[in-house]
């Protein structure tokens, strides 16, 4: 059958929507594909058509289990065999289904890159004929990604493994399994990464419009009022009564509580997270699928390819992570084409999180290197390899670039390439105190310890860092700088001035992105002391010093207020020498930052 047949047959339609034939085409003639296309654009149809053309089961790599139920629920009501595997299966619902995948019983399976780190996992894909490998959601691949998933890098390992098998099966040096890595937001200099990583074999590349000129992107700057925020959000859901809408938190105990106050406030919602038993989760989202609720607090790991095409307006409650997450998400409003809204609640001090966030996250390649080292040579001088995560130890005596907050991820990157090994049996049993990771250094081996995909990921994440803060903070139209910033491919066709975002439109400007001069300099002033504290009250715990001897509060109120350039004004203010010795220079720095 042709791809129109197929898609009339399966799935009703007659037409496919712009940009899904090419990419079908190219699939259906066997090229390996890396295809960007907006949320809500059709990603799953360019692979779904063509697998159902083809002899075996296609492999889908879905890095979210909310994704991959979706997905498999609209194949199976098309009367289209599918299944997903998870951790949340039993063992004889495991087995059913990779025995069904074996005898062919299956077109489709999806699996979280994760499962093909399992050997007996990978024993059972050569028992199968694979049409194509999907990459779904693809950006999780690349360090660029803030969702990076090592688990996916490791994975792609075990797919060349399996190819390897089936060139030896089939006596063919030359084979290879299709590939298709699909995704709806990938920044420029992510995209050739992905290819590379993905084992592409000359692919057809499709970046396909990221405009989404039906949704009419809005910021709401608050002051740090929790209620404020709810009453907010209370006031623009009562405002447009009898739609859908999605609220995306960070926590899971904000979903619940966002859900509860909007509940008591008389609005049908419920709240959806991974932490609710999977009965009962099933249950949520078929309220929400099935508009009997009409708002949904969820955490981001929610809606993630999940179609519902009239959901009208989707909030941020928390300052998204990045603009890519921003613009996956807020594509779940307005699938259907029509007019819809997406709203941010944001304040300055969220930028701050955001900053400290990120610095935590993501170490420097100098503070994994300098720690590498520290551990290599710690670990012959005590003659023992085993490691506890003490952050407050381990700070102290590795020193600058390493800071406690940025530890765990250092210790995380140093994991991953195998110089350290999570120590199970606990060193000390009957201790009730150790609640710290210990590892094991493996120091007999030689590891690269990879300070360059580190340095990567802190460069992409200091860039997403940076542009996040534009896009709230920065003049001009909010639609250029998103679509500038995904690289549409558009846009010279894209006016510096739209008809679709709060700043165009001259909604609420004032009052919503930028607060009073006045405010604006005493949060600056506010920042500072809190920042030059901060540095104090760690330097004296180190010294055994009584902060208020290093730096006494008076002091300290004069320097937040009349902003110092040099060392001769710091003294000039009360500044003792020893302190202006030993800490002016860090002192000037963050003043003038």
């Amino acid at each position: 059958m042709n791809s129109h047949t197929l898609l009339e047959k399966y799935f009703g339609y007659r037409d496919f929507r712009p940009g899904q034939k090419p990419i079908i085409d190219a699939v259906m003639g066997g090229r390996d594909v890396f295809a960007l296309m907006q949320t809500g654009g059709g990603k799953s149809l360019c692979f779904q058509i063509p697998a159902l053309s083809k002899n075996g089961i296609c492999l889908v790599i879905c890095p979210l289990i909310s994704l991959m139920y979706d997905q498999v629920r609209v194949l199976k009501r098309k009367n289209i065999s599918a299944a997903y595997l998870n951790s949340q299966q039993d063992y004889k619902e495991r087995s059913s289904i990779e025995q069904d995948a074996i005898n062919g019983k299956l077109k489709f399976l999806y699996v979280a890159p994760e499962r093909l780190l399992n050997d007996k996992f990978l024993d059972i894909l050569k028992q199968m004929t694979i049409s194509m490998i999907v990459y779904d959601e693809a950006h999780v691949i690349t360090e660029w990604g803030e969702a990076f998933r090592p688990g996916y890098i490791m994975g792609l390992n075990k797919i060349k493994e399996l190819e390897d098998f089936f060139k030896r099966k089939h006596i063919d040096p030359q084979y290879r399994i299709q590939k298709i890595a699909l995704s709806a937001s990938i920044i420029a200099e992510a995209r050739k990464d992905i290819i590379e990583k993905t084992n592409l074999f000359r692919p057809a590349i499709f970046i396909n419009s990221f405009s989404r000129n039906n949704i009419e992107l809005n910021v709401s700057h608050y002051q740090k009022n929790k209620l404020s925020k709810i009453d907010i959000l209370t006031s623009d859901i009562k405002a447009h009564p009898k739609t859908t809408s999605i609220v995306y938190a960070n926590t899971r105990k904000e979903c619940e509580v966002i859900a509860g106050k909007l509940a008591v406030r008389n609005i049908k919602a419920t709240h959806y997270h991974a932490g609710i038993p999977p009965a009962a989760r099933k249950s949520k989202m078929d309220l929400f699928m099935t508009g009997k609720v009409d708002v949904i607090v969820c955490t981001s790991a929610f809606g993630m390819g999940i179609d519902k095409k009239n959901v009208r307006q989707v909030y941020h409650w928390n300052l998204p992570s990045t603009i890519e997450d921003m613009y996956q998400e807020m594509g779940r409003a307005g699938r259907d084409g029509l007019k819809s809204r997406h709203m941010v609640f944001y304040d300055r001090h969220d930028i701050e999180t955001s900053r400290e966030r990120l610095l935590n996250n993501y170490p420097t390649a100098e503070a994994v290197n300098k720690m590498h080292q520290f551990l290599s040579i710690y670990v012959n001088r005590i003659n023992d390899n085993i490691i506890e995560e003490d952050k407050n130890f381990l700070a102290d005596i590795v020193g600058e670039p390493v800071r406690k907050e940025c530890i765990s991820s250092i210790f995380d990157h140093l994991q991953r390439i195998g110089f350290l090994s999570e120590y199970r049996q606990p060193i000390n049993p009957n201790s009730k105190q150790k609640k710290n990771r210990i590892f094991e250094v493996n120091i007999e081996k030689s590891h690269d310890i990879q300070l360059d995909s580190v340095s990567k990921r802190y460069k992409a994440a200091v860039l997403k860092f940076e542009k996040l803060t534009d896009y709230f903070e920065g003049d001009g139209c909010r639609n250029h700088k998103l679509l500038s910033y995904l690289g549409e491919p558009q846009l010279e066709n894209v006016p510096i001035s739209c008809s679709h975002c709060d700043k165009c439109l001259g909604k609420g400007e004032s009052e919503q992105t930028k607060p009073e001069s006045s405010n604006d300099d005493s949060y600056r002033k506010n920042l500072i002391k809190k920042r030059i504290k901060g540095l104090v009250e760690s330097f004296a715990k180190k010294n055994k010093i009584p902060a208020n001897v290093i730096l006494p509060p008076n002091i300290l109120s004069k320097i937040t207020s009349n902003a110092p350039k040099t060392k001769q004004e710091l003294i000039d203010l009360g500044l003792n020498g020893k302190s202006v010795q030993t800490l002016g220079d860090i002192i000037l720095e963050i003043i003038n930052k």
